[in-house]
């Protein structure tokens, strides 16, 4: 899942999308990964935060290969910035919700 400031998208295969679709809250963005159209996390992610944003991961929970994908997604469009965080990001930001 990726959150912004005014989204949140998650991404999954052809095998879960009729669950995705009928368990996703209000305000989720369900992205079908490899329809037409549809960027992959690392390029959305490359787009979304360029220009020096800076995207936090859980480090926990984040395979070294993904972050290394993003990373390359940030540089290749702009130049965003990963930090890889020891903590869970959304339970930071979000504290007691």
């Amino acid at each position: 899942a990726v959150i912004t400031m005014d989204r949140a998208l998650v991404w999954t295969d052809s095998r879960y999308w009729l669950q995705a679709e009928a368990e996703l809250e209000a305000g989720w963005e369900l992205q079908r990964s490899g329809s037409i159209d549809v960027p992959s996390v690392s390029d959305f992610v490359g787009k979304e935060f360029a220009d020096g944003k800076v995207v936090a991961i859980d480090a926990r929970v984040t395979s070294a290969k993904l972050a290394s994908t993003l990373v390359e997604a940030l540089n290749k469009f702009g130049g965003g910035q990963l930090e890889c965080w020891q903590e869970n990001p959304i339970d930071l930001i979000w504290g007691d919700q």
